[in-house]
């Protein structure tokens, strides 16, 4: 039954959301460091390294995720 599958669709889907927001974040904190590198602003810096952080944060969220997906799709 499809129900009894419920954590497995949830950590799939929480994989895949996580890695993209990833994705994104980390696209968006290269564009900013262009820019750094540009203006030498350190406003760019700043939201480059907050960018940074949060591509990393959703990069583990993700991990975590496959490591659970892994977990429950073996164990069945």
């Amino acid at each position: 039954m499809a129900t009894d599958h419920w954590p497995t669709y949830v950590s799939g889907l929480t994989m895949i959301l996580s890695g993209v927001t990833s994705a994104y974040f980390k696209d968006q904190a290269n564009k900013e460091f262009g820019r750094y590198l540009l203006s030498k602003n350190p406003a760019s810096l700043s939201t480059t390294n907050k960018l940074d952080r949060e591509a990393a944060i959703s990069l583990v969220i993700s991990q975590m995720s496959f490591v659970v997906l892994s977990y429950l799709l073996l164990s069945e």
